[in-house]
């Protein structure tokens, strides 16, 4: 699908707490992923497949955080991550907003 939007809430409940969000992209399909959090906060954003390779990374200071991928010619699952940085603030909520530009 192109065009729209998605958002998706999750909470971090612990320093070792990782949120996996399954995601099908068609061949040559854009995503894009942003984040937002409680300030304060420093989550991580990544795209990964299913073995858990990185594809896409977001790792800023913040709980806001965003990123682009294209999928390559083959249609594909893959997984968006979100994780507590070296055991940041946790026990908070965050949102994420999932598009296809």
């Amino acid at each position: 699908t192109v065009g729209g939007a998605t958002s998706i809430s999750g909470f971090i409940s612990s320093t070792s707490d990782k949120d996996f969000f399954k995601v099908n992209l068609a061949a040559g399909q854009k995503i894009r992923v942003d984040m937002t959090g409680p300030s304060g906060v420093d989550y991580d954003l990544y795209l990964v497949t299913s073995s858990g390779s990185g594809l896409a990374a977001s790792e800023g200071t913040t709980a806001a955080e965003s990123l682009t991928y294209s999928n390559a010619t083959t249609a594909r699952t893959v997984y968006i991550k979100v994780q507590s940085y070296s055991g940041s603030s946790t026990s908070l909520g965050y949102t994420l907003t999932i598009s296809y530009p």
